[in-house]
């Protein structure tokens, strides 16, 4: 940011210092009467009007395959009010829902976005396919399908299980499309390409980690997040943390039984064992999600949502981020 300096012409600074004087005068009714000077106060310049965030919904990204054709993609954009002075990082919010339900629109997500495009940064919240849409992912994503689908028939998944594995792997091919429609959009919409994090929980949370971890061994073209927030979700497998890839963010209930809490405890082992940069907060005696906007004493009073953005921010800023270790005694 520059600072507007101006420099005084030496040929006023007599007028300018005489004034001054008269001026002081004035202020002390020129030798202690009371009379007015006649000139009314300045009232003070009016206040800026507060920002406003702006949601721009339904914006198509692309389409991807399913059993019955075409699926068109949409995403909300969220940004503050006004005009374009230079690209803003931004945030990729990804929903749960099980592969089989949850939309763009549900849970926190208009409120978390909301709250990163406060911070001055855009939040774009994407809907993807699901069971219900039988999605045919592509050729590039086909090997990545197919190991999963072998190791869901190893350990004897059911039918169900399986097909949400073919729609977690659909979700990633559709995160990556999100992420390349930002790519060709981006000076549309005053974004920076280069700069973003993925947040997603529960499934979502699946489909960031594995679009920031698990793409690269599969040679699958992608953009590279510069860091990851996963909220009560996993990768399939912990090895599949890539060792150069970026910072994550684990959020956990103890008491888990969707997505077991062994999952989390794998993860953050894996990152500690091969030196990834990580934060890790245990909710402690809590399930599956919970309310990020309540303050946590364990967080010094701050909220999950604020503590998030935190550490989201400092990487897009490059700024120092705080890793640690903690267990969130819940009230």
């Amino acid at each position: 940011m520059g600072m507007l300096q101006s420099t005084l012409n030496r040929s006023r600074a007599l007028p300018a210092m005489t004034g001054l004087f008269l001026l002081i005068l004035t202020a002390c009714g020129g030798g202690g009467g009371s009379s007015s000077s006649g000139v009314s106060p300045v009232s003070p310049p009016p206040p800026p009007p507060a920002p406003v965030v702006t949601v721009q919904s339904d914006l198509v990204y692309g389409s991807n395959l399913t059993q019955s054709g075409a699926k068109t993609l949409t995403l909300d954009l969220y940004q503050l009010d006004g005009t374009c002075d230079e690209p803003v990082p931004f945030v990729l919010g990804i929903h749960g829902g099980g592969f089989t339900g949850g939309s763009k629109t549900g849970g926190s997500w208009p409120s978390n976005l909301e709250a990163v495009a406060m911070r001055g940064y855009a939040g774009l919240s994407i809907n993807y396919r699901l069971v219900s849409d039988e999605p045919v992912v592509s050729a590039e994503f086909q090997p990545l399908r197919d190991d999963l689908i072998a190791a869901a028939d190893e350990i004897g998944l059911d039918d169900l299980q399986r097909a949400q594995a073919n729609a977690a792997v659909a979700a990633f091919e559709d995160a990556v499309t999100a992420l390349d429609w930002v790519n060709e959009n981006a000076d549309l919409y005053c974004l920076d390409r280069d700069r973003f994090a993925l947040w997603g929980s529960s499934a979502g949370a699946y489909i960031a980690l594995h679009v920031g971890h698990a793409l690269n061994d599969y040679f699958i073209a992608h953009p590279e997040p510069l860091v990851v927030v996963d909220f009560w979700g996993a990768l399939f497998a912990a090895d599949w943390l890539d060792t150069q890839g970026p910072p994550i963010m684990i959020v956990h209930g103890s008491d888990d039984l969707v997505v077991p809490y062994e999952n989390a405890l794998s993860l953050s082992a894996r990152a500690e064992e091969t030196n990834l940069p990580y934060t890790f907060y245990t909710l402690d005696n809590v399930g599956h999600g919970t309310n990020i906007k309540q303050p946590q004493p364990d967080l010094g009073g701050e909220t999950i949502e604020t503590v998030t953005i935190d550490f989201i921010e400092a990487h897009l800023l490059g700024t120092q981020p705080l890793y640690e270790v903690k267990r969130l005694i819940q009230d």
